[in-house]
């Protein structure tokens, strides 16, 4: 198959797969990432839209639609600028409004019907004997040909529909189109396009979109970036830690940011470096200095929890409890704490108590964090509350897909739970879901 240079990929022209990629879960990123798009969000009306990242370097984005953005790594990483991942979000919203994913599949469907009905017509003409076997190719070539170009020609007009709905929201939210410009020279640049067959795009060509951009920027309310400077060091940070946690040295290395805080953020991507290579004191030395210069963040204190806790180092839970005093509602930081309350203390099951507090309210403002249903289900374990233990497995696997595992699990939580009570009802909700695989 040949690979397309492409930007915006919709679910269905994409091989990436949400089970085989890796998905990043961090605090400070996703913070980044709210407070860029939350202007967004709210000029578009559009409630409990999930952004989920990808571990990838290539720069992308992609809906599968039911407000659901998926984005790449390296769109942060490569684009460290809030401009460029407004204007990206701003786009898929344009499919999500459009319903371009359900009209797609539709399409596609349609055209898979004309496909065969035109390669059967070529079938007949062929085993006719008229004009020879060859008189059916041209037939069986143009009728493939011919739906495939239709879809394309479908696709291109879906990805123009939601430039202008990314226009118009990024104007009604007060922000520039100009990330969405600098991201599409930039690929125009890298790409390509120009020695592609437009036909065979399934996308319109970079060139023909940034003119477009380029022509409403100029009539913009708002033709410059309208980022503070605080969101501009906090993108610019998040794709540091991206940087460091996902790149090699080299490539990681050769970043650079803005003058006025390079140096700092160089140094976070070698604090990370030292603790991916198991350097510890050279990791804590160098966040200890992170930390002097910005005493107040509360990122830096969860690294250096992070860091000593690797290192063994008993101090760990205090650089927690000063970075959940800044961010005191953050679910990953408790989540965080808790699990080293849990590997310090798991032989003392009275101080795994407050932790287990921790878990209790991730569960509650972040039901689909596994992690912390399965530490809750080994503190149910050590308390011998089996019942529970077994329900919170069972939501795991549940979750996970496992619906045989989930059903047999919750069947035996059912025993040891309370008759008619909040957990036995989770529980057999989970049974009469999961029947249909266990008959």
């Amino acid at each position: 198959m040949r690979k397309l240079n492409l930007i915006f990929l919709l679910l269905l022209f994409t091989n990436i797969t949400t089970t085989n990629a890796g998905l990043i879960r961090d605090s400070e990123i996703e913070e980044a990432i709210n407070l860029t798009v939350d202007p967004l969000i709210k000029a578009a009306k559009l409630e409990n839209l999930k952004i989920h990242i990808i571990d990838d370097p290539m720069p992308n984005a992609y809906t599968p639609g039911k407000n659901t953005i998926f984005i790449t790594t390296g769109l942060i990483i490569n684009f460290p600028d809030p401009d460029v991942l407004r204007g990206v979000i701003a786009h898929e919203i344009g499919h999500i409004k459009g319903h371009h994913v359900t009209r797609q599949k539709e399409i596609i469907q349609n055209y898979n019907i004309a496909r065969i009905s035109t390669m059967a017509l070529g079938l007949a003409v062929a085993m006719s004997g008229a004009g020879g076997a060859e008189a059916g190719l041209p037939i069986f070539l143009g009728g493939e040909h011919f739906a495939e170009r239709s879809i394309l020609s479908y696709s291109r007009e879906f990805e123009s529909s939601a430039d202008q709905a990314a226009l118009r929201l990024l104007e009604k939210s007060g922000h520039s189109c100009i990330g969405l410009i600098n991201f599409f020279q930039n690929m125009y640049n890298r790409s390509s396009n120009v020695y592609i067959n437009p036909y065979e795009q399934s996308h319109p060509l970079s060139k023909d979109r940034l003119l477009v951009l380029q022509s409403f920027n100029k009539r913009s309310q708002y033709p410059k970036s309208m980022n503070s400077t605080e969101l501009k060091f906090k993108f610019s940070k998040s794709a540091a830690k991206l940087a460091g946690f996902t790149l090699d040295e080299e490539t990681a290395n050769n970043l650079t940011f803005s003058k006025e805080y390079n140096q700092e953020l160089t140094r976070y991507i070698k604090t990370i470096q030292f603790f991916k290579r198991g350097k510890f004191d050279d990791a804590i030395n160098n966040i200890t200095q992170l930390i002097i210069k910005r005493p107040d963040d509360p990122f830096y204190h969860e690294l250096k929890g992070q860091i000593l806790f690797e290192a063994g180092k008993a101090m760990a839970i205090n650089e927690y409890n000063e970075a959940i005093k800044l961010r005191p509602r953050d679910t990953l930081m408790k989540l965080g704490r808790a699990i080293v309350g849990f590997n310090k203390y798991h032989d003392k099951p009275l101080r795994l108590t407050e932790f287990y507090r921790d878990l209790v309210y991730v569960a509650k403002h972040d039901p689909d964090n596994l992690l912390a249903l399965f530490y809750l289900s080994k503190f149910y374990e050590k308390r011998n509350l089996t019942g529970k233990s077994l329900l919170n497995s069972a939501l795991i696997n549940y979750k996970l897909g496992n619906r045989k595992i989930a059903h047999a699990q919750a069947k035996e939580a059912k025993k040891h739970l309370d008759k008619r009570s909040p957990d036995w009802y989770k529980a057999d909700d989970i049974l009469q879901s999961t029947k249909k695989e266990n008959k």
